[in-house]
């Protein structure tokens, strides 16, 4: 059985509405907090987990960390999912977590949220 084990460590970047000063938020903002980001993709943990049971299927050498980067929409919906460094381990589990992370439903916020996220995975 395969299981995930990483995500930690992942960067954070906001990108200020419009009209918001970019030195510091708006009084009151409201702002996704990396626990929050955290806490949402890993409530998908058991789907993450399905992509890498099926992609090790074909490759049992299949493990370590693969990276994505997205972008967090004020409504909450992720954009511009994609792998940063595609695996050419496999291509297929790439795909697989990119769709997962797309149907993610984040904490809306007055500003988008850059995101570059680590999972690591490895037999157990």
């Amino acid at each position: 059985m395969r299981w995930l084990v990483g995500g930690l460590g992942f960067l954070v970047a906001t990108t200020p509405a419009l009209g918001a000063p970019s030195a510091s938020p708006p009084s009151g903002s409201r702002l996704r907090s990396p626990h929050e980001i955290r806490a949402a993709l890993e409530n998908r943990a058991v789907v993450l987990c399905g992509c890498y049971d099926a992609a090790v299927k074909h490759d049992a050498r299949l493990s370590g960390k693969f990276v994505y980067s997205f972008t967090i929409g004020k409504d909450g919906t992720a954009r511009r999912v994609r792998a940063v460094a595609p695996t050419k381990q496999s291509h297929a589990l790439d795909e697989c977590i990119v769709r997962v992370i797309r149907r993610v439903k984040f904490a809306r916020s007055e500003d988008e949220t850059s995101i570059t996220y680590p999972i690591v995975f490895q037999p157990r």
